[in-house]
């Protein structure tokens, strides 16, 4: 046999480990079943389930290259999985407090108005609830004729 150079070492550190000891069952089971079954027979969904929940926690590819099984099969029952553990209902909340703070204080505003013959007028106001905009803007609006 040949040495295989520097390349091949460096391929063998990279090849990922075996499969944990908790893939072992899967694995076992899965090859039982391709031994045992009628051909051309689905997969249980026992099987699909083991190998989502496997593929939850060590990655769908390392699972379907362990298991050999269908890549984009796996994929979706592990997503399926994964959704369907979420709850099913959120509950509304009871109570909401409002957090009517000084954060939520009006702040200072400018308001400036020009009416149709070119007159300006520019509010500063400190406190914009102090004061009614809209008497105010109709006020400037009548001595503007």
């Amino acid at each position: 046999m040949r040495n295989a150079g520097p390349v091949a070492a460096q391929y063998n550190e990279q090849r990922p480990n075996p499969p944990p000891q908790k893939e072992a069952k899967p694995l076992n089971t899965t090859e039982h079943w391709r031994r045992n079954r009628k051909k051309r027979s689905p997969i249980p969904g026992a099987l699909w389930e083991a190998a989502a929940a496997l593929a939850a926690e060590h990655g769908i590819h390392r699972v379907a290259k362990a298991l050999r099984l269908s890549y984009p099969d796996l994929k979706r029952r592990a997503q399926a999985a994964a959704i369907s553990s979420l709850p099913t209902r959120i509950s509304p909340p009871t109570f909401v407090e409002l957090n009517c703070g000084p954060s939520l204080a009006p702040a200072p505003c400018v308001v400036e108005m020009e009416n149709p013959a070119g007159v300006k007028m520019k509010i500063s106001l400190r406190q914009p609830g102090s004061v009614d905009l809209a008497a105010l803007v109709a006020a400037f609006g009548s001595h503007a004729k």
